[in-house]
């Protein structure tokens, strides 16, 4: 078995997929694995991490090793690799690993090469672009403001490309509300979070408790008022830069993600610690992988492997005893 550090899942909007993303842990190549509903996947993920490099420009992923050797520091055969406090052992060379906060997925250097890594941190009040690319984006009309259903939350949010992110994000219905510059919709954004409550993230936790939770109807109605009350603060906004209101229909995007049994209990696999999960896909839904192994049910949130070495078992998974969905109500 080859061991990997696994990157994230990258959905695709037109047409709809979704890869599985990884990168070699002592080469430079990013690879690519397209999951499929029903398709058998088995993994062996360990407790390791090492930085996940970077994106240098739209689409273009780059390792820490590549990274590395792009700025002649040819010290290394690997992309660093964070360790505990308590697991450094005199074999580690200082320079070639991390310390493991658990906050991290990046290498210092690596994360100031992103090229849009100034979007994690705007909040509309002012511009300081990570790269002129970013900055080129932000400053177009072209940034859509949405709102969207999820987690059986709502949550407002920007994007250059909306139905993907929708997507990435696992949201059942969404909304545009409007097309503005990058730095005004931002404010708008932070505006609807603070006058209406809408959520600027979801946690996992609340989307893996509400997998088979869903109020489709009520939520379309609660969607179509915050689209009227977030109205005035857009059309404030429109009065000072070039844009557009956007009479959207509510999208529906559940269907896209699959189907499991909601009767059945969902076991919510523990990512801590060395660990195998697997089995038949049922549904993947943003970040979530929901298999079938037997007669039971099992989910997995990406985002808490991102980082994390891992490999491609030629088995069945062994899966771990885990609590179930409906334990927690």
């Amino acid at each position: 078995m080859t061991d990997h550090v696994f990157l994230k899942l990258k959905w695709s909007s037109d047409p709809v997929k979704i890869d599985l993303m990884y990168s070699e842990i002592t080469g430079t190549q990013i690879l690519r694995k397209t999951l499929f509903l029903g398709q058998e996947i088995n993994l062996k993920i360990q407790k390791e991490r090492y930085c996940t490099g970077s994106e240098s420009g739209t689409g273009k992923w780059i390792t820490c090793l590549a990274r590395q050797q792009q700025d002649g520091e040819l010290d290394s055969s690997h992309a660093l690799r964070f360790v505990h406090p308590d697991d450094i052992t005199e074999g580690d060379d200082p320079s070639l690993i991390l310390l493991d906060s658990r906050k991290f997925t990046q290498c210092y250097k690596c994360s100031t090469t992103d090229y849009f890594s100034c979007r994690m941190t705007c909040q509309g009040d002012f511009c300081n672009p990570s790269s002129p690319i970013a900055k080129q984006y932000c400053e177009k009309s072209e940034t859509k403001l949405y709102l969207t259903y999820v987690g059986d939350q709502y949550k407002i949010g920007v994007s250059l490309n909306p139905k993907r992110r929708w997507l990435e994000q696992g949201s059942d219905l969404a909304t545009v509300v409007a097309e503005l510059p990058g730095l005004e919709a931002r404010a708008v954004e932070q505006i609807g979070s603070q006058e209406l409550g809408l959520k600027l993230q979801v946690r996992g936790t609340s989307k893996l408790q509400n997998l088979n939770k869903i109020h489709l109807e009520d939520a379309r109605k609660q969607l179509l008022g915050y689209r009227s009350k977030i109205k005035p603060f857009v059309t404030k906004m429109l009065q000072k830069v070039d844009g557009s209101y956007i009479s959207d229909d509510i999208h529906e995007l559940t269907p896209i993600y699959g189907w499991f049994d909601q009767k059945t209990p969902i076991n919510i696999v523990d990512p801590i610690g060395d660990i195998e999960f697997g089995g038949k896909i049922l549904a993947i839904k943003g970040s979530i992988i929901v298999v079938q192994q037997g007669d039971y049910q099992y989910a997995l949130d990406c985002k808490a492997i991102i980082s994390r070495s891992f490999s491609f078992l030629d088995r069945k998974a062994i899966m771990p005893t885990q609590s179930f969905l409906d334990q927690w109500f």
